[in-house]
C-alpha cells in the first residue's frame, strides 16, 4: 500500500491600486489542516500599475511560491476579481481582443496572464471569486 503525501492548498489573493501605487498580497492555507495558521503569506508594492495588474501579480507570486513545494495535490485560488478569473480560465478571451491589447497598460495584463498559464502547467488548479 502506497501512502499519499500530497497536499491540498487554498490561496487567497487580492490586489489594489490608488493613483498608480499598487499593492498585492496572498495567503496560503493547507486545506488538510482545518483551522490552522496560514503556511505562508507575502505582499508587495509597485508604482505605475493598475488594480487588475496587482490582482494578477498576487496570483502570479502565489503560484511561484507554490511551485517550489513538492507533493502538491490540488490548489484552489480565490481572487477578489471576477474579470481576472474569467481571463485566466479563458471564459473571457482578452488575449485576442485587439482593442484591449493595444492599450499599454493592458499589454502588461496579457503578459501576466501568459505567465500565470505557464506556471499553472500541470498543477491541479481551480479558481474562485470571493467578495
Amino acid at each position: 500500500m502506497e501512502l499519499s503525501l500530497k497536499m491540498s492548498f487554498e490561496i487567497i489573493t487580492c490586489g489594489s491600486c490608488v493613483a498608480g501605487a499598487g499593492k498585492w498580497s496572498y495567503t496560503i492555507n493547507d486545506t488538510m489542516k482545518s483551522g490552522s495558521e496560514p503556511i505562508y503569506s507575502d505582499s508587495g508594492e509597485t508604482l505605475g500599475t493598475t488594480d487588475i495588474q496587482m490582482k494578477l501579480m498576487a496570483i502570479l507570486n502565489a503560484l511561484s511560491y507554490i511551485r517550489s513545494i513538492d507533493f502538491v495535490k490540488s490548489i484552489v485560488i480565490k481572487s477578489d476579481c471576477s474579470l481576472c478569473v474569467k481571463c485566466i480560465t479563458k471564459e473571457f478571451d482578452c488575449t485576442h481582443d485587439d482593442a484591449f491589447k493595444r492599450d499599454k497598460v493592458t499589454r502588461g495584463f496579457v503578459q501576466y496572464l501568459q505567465e500565470i498559464w505557464w506556471k499553472i502547467g500541470e498543477l491541479n488548479v481551480r479558481f474562485e471569486v470571493y467578495q
